[in-house]
């Protein structure tokens, strides 16, 4: 599914070592390759919940895990806090070279952070913005800057990997 982005939705990075909640302010590890060191998991195609080590993490979001026909080599790697839902996130990256940013969809379960398996990507080659973000409401770029100058290209995603426990 493709779109045209006209909304502004710009998160602010969680910095590293801030407490979602005191009990589970040890799990969080927000920017870099430390995204990585929290437990991941998703739920594979035979709804088995799967736990996944940091690099399946990366080629899930790259499309690697998939099978997708493009699969992109990412960097930037940020956890994103939902500011109205404390248990919801996303973890976002940029491809290297720096016209998509993709972000997928995770929740906190316990001590663990479940992809969703839904991915938003966002394309552009405007100087600033088209930035993903896929919480709740769904996926969503913000505008381009200056506005509109070069568009700004959305995919949406929703995916089962067909990965064993």
């Amino acid at each position: 599914m493709l779109a045209s982005c006209n909304e502004e939705n710009i998160e602010e990075p969680l910095e590293q070592g801030k407490s979602i909640e005191k009990a589970e302010a040890a799990i969080l590890k927000a920017t870099g390759l430390d995204v990585f060191d929290n437990n991941f998991s998703i739920q594979n195609d035979k709804s088995e919940l799967v736990t996944l080590k940091g690099q399946q993490v990366q080629d899930f979001m790259s499309g690697k895990m998939i099978g997708s026909e493009t699969v992109l080599a990412l960097t930037d790697f940020k956890l994103f806090q939902n500011p109205e839902n404390s248990k919801e996130f996303a973890i976002n990256a940029t491809s290297l070279d720096g016209i998509t940013n993709i972000t997928a969809r995770i929740d906190l379960v316990g001590k663990s952070f479940v992809l969703s398996g839904q991915t938003c990507s966002c394309t552009s080659k405007c100087n600033a913005g088209c930035d993903a973000s896929y919480f709740a409401d769904g996926c969503r770029c913000s505008d381009c800057f200056p506005y509109n100058a070069s568009g700004c290209t959305k995919t949406s995603t929703v995916t089962k990997p067909s990965i064993q426990p």
